[in-house]
């Protein structure tokens, strides 16, 4: 796919593991125009040189930081060997200048990972000229104002009225419970489950108690 001259180019990087390595469409169903255009912008998550790179909740720069060498200089005579995580780091940022590469975190804050979570925003601070997070310790704190589950085209959420709905209410959750958040989530289903509130629950590895109808394909169907 060649570049189009009078559009900003945008790549993207994330470590999520069903976009590593991303298909080269991803958003491409977001935006208005064909082949991930939007006025004077276009994603192409796989392009080799683009104008700008977005990292995409990437949080593996401690895999590709340098590595100090063994032995120090000694009177100039130790030099430090060239370190192939760099060349990878070159590699993967694709050539883009600092300025020009965005990192967006769009997991939400947990507690147990704020040292982990502080230690990557400092990294990406390294690389990146903008750094966006949900904690209010992120260098720019800011939730993303919209995710990709809309799994529709453009012109469907864009037209198209809101699908009819057989009951008054759905959730679309998960069974996880690895954080404290996680499980408060779920003790709150529970008290919905446990009161005579009527409504249907969506979602992967449930509890048996949720009595749910399992995971969906596409958000839109529910």
């Amino acid at each position: 796919m060649s570049k189009t001259m009078d559009k900003k180019v945008i790549g993207m990087i994330s470590s999520y593991k069903a976009l590593k390595p991303s298909p080269v469409d991803w958003l491409w169903k977001q935006t208005p125009s064909p082949l991930g255009v939007w006025k004077n912008i276009q994603m192409i998550a796989t392009a080799p040189q683009p104008d700008f790179l977005l990292l995409y909740n990437f949080n593996e720069f401690s895999d590709i930081e340098p590595r100090l060498p063994k032995f120090g200089n000694f009177f100039g005579l130790a030099h430090k060997p060239a370190d192939p995580k760099v060349a990878d780091l070159k590699t993967l940022l694709r050539g883009v200048p600092k300025e020009r590469i965005i990192s967006v975190v769009r997991e939400p804050p947990f507690p147990e990972r704020e040292e982990f979570r502080i230690n990557e925003y400092k990294q990406a601070q390294e690389y990146c000229g903008y750094v966006c997070g949900p904690d209010d310790f992120a260098p720019i704190p800011d939730y993303m104002p919209a995710i990709s589950y809309h799994n529709n085209s453009f012109r469907e959420l864009n037209e198209m009225g809101p699908p009819e709905k057989a009951r008054s209410c759905c959730w679309i959750t998960s069974g996880i419970a690895r954080t404290a958040n996680h499980r408060q989530r779920l003790g709150f289903l529970r008290l919905l489950r446990d009161s005579d509130l009527e409504f249907d629950v969506y979602g992967r590895d449930l509890p048996d108690w949720v009595n749910g109808y399992g995971k969906v394909g596409n958000k839109w169907n529910a």
